[in-house]
């Protein structure tokens, strides 16, 4: 399912109003870990980690980006669950497109989890017709 453009670039085409703040996923949620996606075109690695508390960290080539999401506790539509993410900040270096991102803006994205839990898709809305991934979880200690 992997799709030309980068995650980030997604992200800015799905702007919405107002401002994710950081609110604590439901205990045990599927995403909170950390995720990795490889870009075959550019031998690239987005890792992406959402931690418990309702902050993320993305490194995506030179780029590194913090910030604060809110995912629902269950699917929405379909089995997808609806993520938030606002960027907080960023260090104004490339990403693995080469692009760069916009601080303060919130995005809509949704994702689609594999039984297990360890493979997702990212959506630009509730459907498969255009998504990236699959993101594949890392593991980690304890986890």
């Amino acid at each position: 399912m992997r799709k030309k453009g980068h995650v980030i670039a997604l992200i800015a085409s799905q702007l919405v109003t107002g401002a994710a703040h950081a609110a604590q996923p439901s205990p045990g949620h599927p995403l909170v870990g950390t995720w990795a996606y490889t870009w075959s075109e550019a031998s690239c690695v987005e890792r992406y980690r959402f931690d418990a508390d309702g902050h993320f960290t993305l490194s995506s080539g030179s780029a590194v980006v913090e910030g604060s999401y809110q995912v629902t506790a269950k699917p929405v539509v379909d089995d997808f669950y609806r993520l938030t993410e606002t960027i907080l900040t960023e260090n104004l270096q490339p990403d693995c497109s080469g692009a760069a991102v916009e601080l303060g803006r919130a995005s809509v994205s949704y994702l689609q989890f594999d039984p297990p839990h360890d493979m997702l898709v990212r959506c630009q809305s509730p459907s498969l017709v255009s998504c990236i991934g699959p993101l594949v979880r890392v593991p980690e200690p304890g986890r």
